[in-house]
């Protein structure tokens, strides 16, 4: 993706217990299916787990997760492509505060090479056209 591209995308937030091997469960499903993790994040919250997961074919992977019976929830969130240098995080944070915009979620996956950084970001439902009119105008 090019820098200062911003994409829709569908993430999978799966809650399950707080367990040894979930982690290892999902990855087996994903990979036997052919299903690339493009970004994860995962938190142990007590007793339940919730794990976040952006791949490359969101419907199936929420269709293999559901046939394992772990349980899902399924959000659109944006995917900025930004420069990997200080400040970029601000630049995105400021034009959604200044509309008021709150971030329920935000997590950033930086490149391979260091040269640019994934921001993915969840926002209200019903506050999402706004911020995605607000990223655009912003030219994210």
């Amino acid at each position: 993706m090019p820098l200062n591209k911003m994409e829709i995308t569908t993430l999978i937030s799966v809650i399950t217990e707080n367990r040894t091997g979930v982690l290892a469960e999902i990855a087996e499903a994903m990979g036997s299916a052919n299903i690339n993790i493009d970004a994860l994040a995962g938190e142990g919250l007590g007793e339940i787990g919730i794990i976040r997961i952006v791949t490359n074919d969101p419907k199936r992977t929420a269709e293999i997760l559901q046939k394992r019976n772990f349980k899902i929830v399924e959000s659109e969130v944006f995917v900025i492509n930004v420069p990997n240098r200080p400040g970029q995080l601000k630049k995105i944070s400021d034009v959604l505060s200044q509309k008021r915009l709150n971030i329920e979620f935000i997590y950033q996956q930086t490149s391979e090479d260091k040269g640019s950084s994934k921001v993915i970001i969840k926002v209200n439902e019903n506050y999402k056209s706004k911020a995605r009119d607000v990223l655009e105008d912003a030219k994210f």
